[in-house]
């Protein structure tokens, strides 16, 4: 631009807070699904079924790894909650457990028979079931 320089005179820094996103409803899921992994609905509904239904995980036996994935509710049950809260405490201390949950209202309308889909143990972390999951074949795909 003409040669001209640019100076920085003043830099501000503020903190600024950030909810997490809304658990997932079986829209949102697909959604996602096709943009980060460009599943088809089909092929996103088959493997949350095969997970929702179960996965062989050795002595354990078959254990699903979803809660329902047919929900328009983002409800998430007090068990769970305290679950994920004495999780992160545990695992990262209270600095990162914010004093009280995020609850998010459903949409108007939404039936709420079931909660939101979730992972069905915060015990089960991606990387525990990583090695089993990548040495299945998923039928949707």
């Amino acid at each position: 631009m003409d040669g001209k320089e640019f100076i920085v005179d003043n830099i501000e820094r503020k903190e600024r807070k950030k909810n997490p996103v809304p658990p997932f409803i079986t829209s949102r899921l697909q959604q996602e699904a096709a943009r980060k992994l460009r599943f088809t609905v089909k092929a996103t509904m088959r493997v949350a079924q095969d997970l929702y239904e179960g996965v062989e995980l050795g002595d354990e036996g078959a254990v699903g790894l979803i809660t329902y994935m047919r929900t328009d509710s983002t409800r998430i049950s007090k068990e769970a909650i305290d679950s994920v809260r004495d999780f992160i405490n545990q695992s990262y201390g209270a600095d990162y457990l914010p004093d009280k949950a995020v609850h998010y209202a459903s949409k108007k309308g939404a039936q709420d028979a079931h909660e939101a889909i979730r992972p069905t143990s915060v015990e089960r972390t991606p990387a525990s079931v990583k090695r089993i999951l990548e040495q299945r074949s998923i039928r949707a795909l």
